[in-house]
C-alpha cells in the first residue's frame, strides 16, 4: 500500500483521484493494511496518521455505496472480544474483586500488544488507564502509577485532551502517601510531590530526580467553587494585585471556613501589605483549623506575635518569607547577618545552615537553632537538616533512624512528617523540597 501522509503533504482531490483509480486494488488489500506495517507499529505519531489515512479511505468507499472498508476496520479484528473483556474487568471491579479486574485488563494487553493491528493505537490507552484503577484497589499504586502514566504519555503524543485530563487526575491521585493529621481525630492528610514540570511523582522515584521538588497536601472538603477562587486569588497575589488577591481569598474563606487553605493565604497576602496584625489573626485561624500543622503558619505565628510584642521588629517576618524568592548567595549573605544580628532566632539559623557546604558547620549551626526556642515547625525542620546531614557525613544508619523517628512521631507537625517520609525517599540529597 502507499501510505499517504494527511497532515498537509497530500492534498485531498489528490488522495480521492489515487483511490479511484486503484479502488479495486484497495478493496483486495485492505485486510492485509489492518495490519500495522513495522516501521509505523512502535510509533504513536505515525499510528495515528496511518489509522487517519485508512479510515477516510473507508468513508471515502462508504459514500461511494461500497461500506465493507468500514465493516473490515470495525469487524476484522478482535476489538469487540477486547471491549467485552474490559467491560468485564469493571464489572467485577465494581464489585470488590479487583485482583480479577487486573488479569483481565492484562489479559487483554498481552494480546493488544501480540495483535499489531489499528484498533490497538486508541484502544490501548483505555485498557491501561482502567488497569492502573484496578491495580489501585487491589492495592499495588507502584504499578498503578507506571501503567496511569503510559496511559497519559499516549494521550498526549495522539493528542487526546480528554484522555490527558483524566490520566493527569488519575496520577495526581495515585501518585500521593499519606500522614496522620494528629489533629485529634483518626483521619490522615494526602501529600503529593511534584517535579518542576508539575508532573506527580511516586516517592520510590525522588533519588533518580534531579532538580528542584515541591510538596502539597491535598484538601478533600476544599468545594470546587472555592478552590477555583483560592486559584485566582493566588495568582492575584502573584502578580502584586494584593487587593484582588483578598477579595478572592475572602470569599473562598466564605465558602470553605473549615479549610485552612484559604485562611493561610490570605494571611500571606495581609503580610505583603504589611497588615501585620490581620496576618497575625489568619495564621492563628489556619493553626486553629490545622493543628497538627500547616506549611509555616506556626513558624509565622511565632515570629509575628514576638513583633507585636517588640521583641523583634515590626515587618521582620515579612521580609524574612520573601528570602525564598531571592537568589542563593543572596540568601546566604542575609542569614548570614541575621544569625549574628539576632541570634535568638531560630529560623535563622535554620536558614544560615541550608547554605552551609561543611557538615561539621552545619550541624553546629543547627545545634546553635535548636536552643534557641524554635517553634515545632522550624524544629522539625531543623531535625531533618541534622538527620541528613548525619546521613551526608557517612552516618547513614542514623540519618535514617531519625528521620523515620521523625517521620512517625505525633508530636512533630503535620510538615515535619511529609518532609520526613520526602527526605527518606530522597536520602541522596541534602536539599529539602520546596512549598508548593
Amino acid at each position: 500500500m502507499r501510505r499517504f501522509d494527511i497532515r498537509g503533504k497530500v492534498p485531498f482531490e489528490t488522495l480521492k483521484t489515487l483511490i479511484n483509480r486503484n479502488s479495486d486494488d484497495i478493496r483486495h488489500s485492505f485486510h492485509d493494511w489492518l495490519k500495522l506495517p513495522a516501521d509505523v507499529a512502535q510509533d504513536p505519531v505515525a499510528i495515528q496518521s496511518y489509522v487517519d489515512t485508512l479510515g477516510l479511505i473507508a468513508r471515502l468507499f462508504e459514500r461511494s455505496g461500497d461500506s465493507s472498508l468500514i465493516q473490515q476496520m470495525q469487524g476484522g479484528n478482535p476489538l469487540h472480544d477486547w471491549q467485552q473483556r474490559v467491560e468485564a474487568a469493571q464489572a467485577s471491579l465494581d464489585q470488590g474483586r479487583a485482583h480479577e479486574a487486573v488479569a483481565l485488563l492484562k489479559g487483554v494487553l498481552d494480546e493488544l500488544d501480540a495483535d499489531g493491528t489499528i484498533v490497538r493505537s486508541n484502544f490501548r490507552p483505555m485498557v491501561l488507564g482502567r488497569l492502573g484503577a484496578a491495580l489501585v484497589k487491589a492495592g499495588d499504586k507502584r504499578e498503578a502509577f507506571a501503567v496511569t502514566r503510559q496511559a497519559l504519555e499516549l494521550c498526549q503524543t495522539l493528542g487526546d485532551e480528554q484522555g490527558v485530563q483524566v490520566y493527569t487526575a488519575n496520577l495526581q491521585t495515585i501518585g500521593t502517601f499519606e500522614t496522620p493529621a494528629h489533629d485529634g481525630t483518626d483521619r490522615n492528610v494526602t501529600v503529593a510531590v511534584k517535579n518542576e514540570q508539575g508532573d506527580t511523582l511516586k516517592l520510590d522515584e525522588l533519588k533518580a530526580v534531579s532538580g528542584s521538588i515541591k510538596w502539597e497536601v491535598g484538601d478533600p472538603s476544599l468545594p470546587a467553587e472555592a478552590k477555583r477562587l483560592r486559584e485566582e486569588g493566588r495568582a492575584a497575589g502573584a502578580r502584586g494585585d494584593y487587593d484582588a488577591a483578598l477579595s478572592l481569598l475572602t470569599q473562598a474563606v466564605e465558602l470553605a471556613p473549615g479549610s485552612p487553605y484559604p485562611v493561610y493565604d490570605r494571611a500571606f497576602a495581609h503580610l505583603l501589605r504589611q497588615e501585620f496584625e490581620l496576618a497575625l489573626e489568619d495564621y492563628r485561624r489556619t493553626v486553629e483549623l490545622a493543628p497538627g500543622g500547616f506549611y509555616t503558619a506556626e513558624t509565622a505565628v511565632d515570629t509575628l506575635t514576638r513583633e507585636a510584642q517588640g521583641e523583634l521588629p515590626s515587618g521582620f517576618y515579612a521580609s524574612f518569607a520573601m528570602m525564598e524568592h531571592m537568589p542563593p548567595e543572596q540568601q546566604k549573605l542575609i542569614a548570614a547577618q541575621l544569625v549574628e544580628k539576632l541570634p535568638s532566632y531560630a529560623p535563622g539559623w535554620m536558614e544560615f545552615a541550608s547554605h552551609l557546604a561543611d557538615p561539621a558547620e552545619r550541624l553546629a549551626a543547627i545545634e546553635r537553632g535548636l536552643a534557641a526556642r524554635p517553634d515545632r515547625h522550624t524544629h522539625g525542620l531543623l531535625l531533618l537538616n541534622q538527620a541528613i546531614t548525619i546521613s551526608d557525613a557517612g552516618d547513614t544508619a542514623r540519618g535514617l533512624a531519625m528521620l523515620r523517628q521523625i517521620a512517625i512521631d505525633a508530636g512533630s507537625s503535620m510538615s515535619t512528617r511529609a518532609l520526613a517520609e520526602i527526605a527518606l525517599a530522597r536520602m541522596s540529597s541534602t536539599n529539602l523540597p520546596d512549598r508548593s
